[in-house]
């Protein structure tokens, strides 16, 4: 939804999503010149050799939440760990002093 708001705004940004969208012929697009990427992210671990959140090195200005679903049959952490995770990358916003 953000990527079709801030297409039909005419604002030039770069992304990358896990799934095709319509109105958008790429899963990623990321150039040199764009201030703004857009990254669809999750909590899952960032590899086999690394259990870390990949949300967790993202490093952005703002996010959006759009939910949190812990599944203790799915899951191989506890929901205390899980909800740690998102606490850890709500952590990692920079916080702006105006």
């Amino acid at each position: 939804m953000i990527m079709h708001v801030m297409r039909s705004l005419g604002k030039e940004f770069d992304y990358l999503v896990g799934a095709q969208l319509r109105g958008f012929d790429k899963l990623v697009d990321i150039t040199k010149h764009n201030k703004i990427i857009i990254i669809e992210g999750d909590e899952y671990v960032s590899s086999k050799i690394d259990s870390k959140s990949k949300f967790l090195y993202y490093k952005p200005n703002i996010a959006l939440i759009s939910g949190i679903v812990w599944n203790e049959f799915n899951s191989k952490i506890s929901q205390e760990e899980y909800i740690k995770q998102f606490e850890d990358f709500i952590d990692s916003i920079p916080l702006k002093e105006h």
